[in-house]
């Protein structure tokens, strides 16, 4: 798999939502996402005001919870650790724009 995962999703600037990065088709049959730490989930460009409020494991996905955030194409990072102790790095666009 290549590190960017393959998505982009839509924000407004003022709402809150939850947003998941899915390794369900790259983790190997048995193979989990640590959860404890918590993958590391970052804002590529912090100055852009995206604010990235919670972070938790469900199975095969990394859900976040995301606020704010000028109008504008935000690079957003995720790296998980794996049961078979693997590290891993992907980056997703979250475009915030009017709704």
């Amino acid at each position: 798999m290549s590190n960017k995962l393959q998505f982009e999703a839509e924000k407004d600037p003022k709402g809150v939502r939850y947003y998941s990065f899915n390794w369900e088709e790259w983790l190997a049959e048995g193979e989990t996402i640590v959860a404890d730490p918590l993958p590391v989930v970052a804002v590529v460009n912090p100055q852009n005001e995206l604010e990235i409020d919670g972070i938790a494991v469900e199975g095969p996905r990394v859900k976040i919870r995301v606020k704010k955030g000028k109008v504008m194409s935000h690079p957003v990072s995720c790296t998980i650790t794996t049961s078979s102790g693997q590290i891993h790095p992907i980056t997703a666009n979250l475009i915030v724009k009017p709704q």
